[in-house]
């Protein structure tokens, strides 16, 4: 990677995600929210591919990221090596700092899978339904499905103990008119309850994964989903568009800088044929927009 620049980001300024070795070259990384650079192996990012990687950093400017210049993860013989002298200066956590994780990708203890081959609980809604709480059974099945008319739905996987609820919401119904630009696809809302007591978060381990359906109109066009967070903006509310998928399909926090927050993106936004589909563990309304 040569000359490239990435300046002023909320969060992470670059990632780099390569087995055996990656080169930065001359690069500028400043004024980013986050870790200027973040480098991983897929091996320590995803858990596959080679366990190391080499990163090699010549020349470039690092400075005033809110976190550390350069962040890495490169496994147990991987290293980071700096050549002809980086510019490093005002990083929030100090110039760089490499994290040796013994084993980031441990085996799978089998008693984890507790499905055994369980189905799921499909809960058909019908167009004129309000979509009525479905008590979760995670002795019987292993998730709840709900759908709407349209084929959009909602699986709610266990463990969960609770109820789910989906309905669907016109544009009208919105919070708040959607950003500029955007073109209005569909929108649910999904909801979460534990005998009368709304719940923002799931914390059993189940996940909620949203599948919509493209209305045949829009068909071709770059979709995007949208979550409405009723706590943004000192709780007045605001629309926060979903990222995509990650390389490795790796889990991370709706607010990276919030560590108590608790919201998930378990699996990015990933659009494939005329649905598009997204894994979170918390519920509310979200929209599929078009640009």
């Amino acid at each position: 990677m040569k000359t490239a620049s990435s300046q002023k980001n909320v969060n992470l300024g670059l990632l780099t995600v390569a087995g055996g070795q990656v080169d930065l070259v001359n690069v500028t990384v400043t004024a980013n929210g986050g870790n200027g650079v973040e480098a991983y192996s897929t091996y320590t990012f995803a858990c596959f591919g080679s366990e190391d990687i080499l990163v090699n950093v010549d020349s470039g400017i690092y400075s005033d990221n809110g976190k550390y210049g350069i962040y890495t993860e490169p496994g147990t013989d991987g290293n980071l090596t700096l050549i002809n002298s980086p510019e490093f200066s005002d990083n929030g956590l100090g110039d760089t700092f490499i994290e040796k994780i013994k084993d980031p990708c441990p085996p799978q203890d089998p008693s984890d899978d507790d499905d055994d081959g369980k189905p799921t609980n499909e809960i058909i809604i019908p167009e004129d339904g309000d979509g009525e709480p479905v008590l979760q059974d995670c002795e019987n099945f292993s998730s709840t499905t709900l759908q709407l008319h349209t084929g959009t739905s909602v699986e709610v996987g266990c463990p969960f103990t609770g109820s789910s609820q989906l309905s669907e919401t016109s544009e009208g119904d919105l919070p708040d008119r959607l950003p500029v630009g955007l073109t209005f696809g569909s929108a649910i809302t999904v909801g979460l309850d534990d005998e009368g007591n709304p719940i923002p978060v799931m914390t059993e381990g189940g996940l909620l994964t949203l599948t919509f359906v493209i209305p045949e109109e829009l068909i071709g066009k770059r979709m995007s989903i949208l979550y409405w967070d009723p706590q943004a903006k000192d709780g007045a509310g605001d629309w926060v568009e979903l990222p995509l998928e990650q390389y490795g399909g790796a889990s991370f926090p709706l607010y990276p800088d919030d560590a108590d927050d608790g919201r998930m993106i378990c699996s990015g936004f990933e659009q494939s044929g005329n649905t598009v589909t997204v894994t979170v563990n918390f519920p509310g309304i979200f929209v599929l927009v078009a640009r």
